[in-house]
């Protein structure tokens, strides 16, 4: 689910906005840290498309930490928060709109995953595909801005891509 019309007016309309879950305060921020830095799973997916990955922290150096997230591969993210420590479980949580899609495999060992095609839609100012992952229950959502003119039709096959995202992209957050 991408974000809706009335997510839009709340993000637009608002200086702060609590998030809430059963009776209990998870977050309560301006829409863009609830967007580009929530607190928790919870937080994260309340407002637009995330795609999480479940990993363990495999050590931290210069503020970044390294993670194992099994069939995504290793991910390099900013480790700003406590809970961040060598051998700690950690979900990764990175946008749709963070990742580039390129067809060829880039020369990185960390930030990129391999895939195949599996849907997509063209709609005009932006795109929206959906990259399966081996080892992966779910596509991996994919949304790029059109910021060039292109007559090439949004490619639906079943074709090799390759995800990549900077360290920026990607939110630690802790396990539920």
């Amino acid at each position: 689910m991408f974000v809706t019309h009335d997510q839009e007016e709340a993000l637009t309309m608002s200086d702060r906005i609590a998030v809430m879950s059963r009776g209990k305060v998870l977050q309560v921020d301006s829409p863009e840290r609830l967007y580009e830095a929530p607190n928790c799973k919870e937080v994260a997916g309340f407002i637009g498309t995330i795609n999480f990955f479940e990993g363990s922290v495999l050590g931290i150096e210069n503020g970044h930490a390294v993670v194992d997230a099994g069939p995504v591969g290793k991910v390099r993210a900013q480790a700003s928060d406590g809970f961040v420590e060598n051998g700690a479980p950690v979900t990764v949580a990175i946008r749709p709109e963070k990742f580039t899609l390129v067809r060829e495999r880039p020369g990185v060992d960390l930030n990129v995953i391999g895939g195949t095609m599996n849907a997509a839609a063209y709609l005009g100012d932006r795109s929206h595909f959906y990259v399966d992952v081996a080892g992966l229950e779910k596509p991996v959502a994919v949304a790029t801005q059109n910021a060039f003119r292109s007559m090439e039709t949004t490619r639906r096959d079943a074709s090799d891509v390759w995800l990549t995202w900077g360290d920026e992209a990607a939110v630690l957050l802790p396990p539920e």
